[in-house]
């Protein structure tokens, strides 16, 4: 699996990334001040400029690569907040795996790369709206 993972993304997942028997492990991250990192469904919405950067880093990347991983931006559940100081953090991409329209048997226009892309950014936008700050 981290074999396909694009390099540029390596430090937008946590350390010791592993698959085993299908399930992939992870690190625990842990903030600057020594707390594990939370979720950004727990964490709530945030207004830090650079943690959006690199959310919009990675999804360039992705897409990209096409690699439209639809749990990533799915309900802030698969993206921690790794804080750096009391105002800046960085996301960490957690759980993401490429299903596809396996995962969703009754969309099978999932084969087309398209409606994957749609879906991905349809995703993306909700996420956004749900979870970025303008003006914190």
């Amino acid at each position: 699996m981290m074999e396909s993972f694009p390099d540029e993304l390596r430090g937008f997942v946590p350390d010791s990334v592993r698959l085993e028997k299908e399930c992939l492990i992870m690190a625990r991250a842990i903030d600057f001040d020594g707390t594990p990192s939370k979720t950004l469904f727990e964490t709530g919405p945030i207004g830090d400029s650079g943690f959006w950067e690199a959310v919009d880093f990675i999804t360039e990347v992705l897409d990209r690569e096409r690699l439209y991983f639809f749990d990533i931006f799915y309900k802030g559940n698969n993206v921690l907040v790794k804080r750096l100081s009391e105002t800046e953090s960085v996301p960490l991409i957690v759980d993401f795996k490429r299903l596809g329209w396996q995962a969703y048997p009754l969309q099978p226009n999932l084969i087309l790369e398209s409606e994957k892309r749609r879906k991905f950014f349809r995703r993306l936008r909700r996420f956004e709206e749900a979870f970025r700050l303008e003006n914190p």
